[in-house]
């Protein structure tokens, strides 16, 4: 009788281990098929930005509504339209890098939401470039420019003695971090291990 529990025991365990490898080898294919499709390895960006209108007093009120609300985004004082269009051509040289918000950004991408120089966050982009003429208050936002976001890690739960925090200087709405030695990118990448 243990001879006959034991068979089956052996079975099933190897009916289940063809089961994950299955799974396994299935995950592979559509990752390869994935490479394939986009045409080039995955690549994430890790970025530094700013949420809040040209009220910088209030910043961290913008930045817990943006990130509540479950989206990052930004705005211009005057109409530029779509960033996705040739309208962004009358953008001003300093806010150029705006567009890349909307061009170069992509889901999967790391943000490090900063507040009054200081590390407020870090979400993870979760849908792409979206732009509204007027601004919805249902939205819970104050920006036509947007993304949808996931995965926030505040970083005041993540060092929580805020004596030791230290300021990350930054007078520029958004950037691409592409210096992997920087503070910022470092930060990223121990707040997301």
């Amino acid at each position: 009788m243990m001879g006959v529990s034991m068979n089956n025991h052996i079975t099933m365990q190897i009916h289940s281990d063809k089961i994950k490898l299955r799974r396994f080898a299935m995950q592979l294919y559509f990752a390869g098929d994935l490479r394939r499709y986009v045409g080039k390895e995955i690549q994430m960006n890790y970025w530094r930005m700013q949420l809040h209108p040209d009220d910088a007093e209030n910043a961290g009120y913008y930045a817990n509504q943006s990130i509540a609300a479950g989206f990052i985004g930004l705005d211009f004082a005057t109409e530029v339209g779509d960033l996705l269009s040739d309208a962004h051509q009358n953008i001003l040289a300093t806010q150029k890098d705006y567009v890349d918000f909307a061009k170069n950004m992509s889901v999967g991408d790391k943000v490090l939401i900063i507040v009054h120089h200081f590390p407020f966050a870090v979400v993870t982009v979760d849908g792409e470039y979206n732009y509204i003429r007027r601004t919805a208050p249902e939205l819970g936002v104050w920006f036509r420019h947007f993304r949808r976001i996931k995965d926030t890690i505040y970083f005041s739960d993540f060092k929580t003695n805020a004596k030791s925090w230290e300021q990350y200087i930054m007078t520029d709405t958004i950037s691409i971090l592409r210096d992997t030695n920087s503070k910022s990118y470092r930060l990223i990448q121990e707040m997301t291990k």
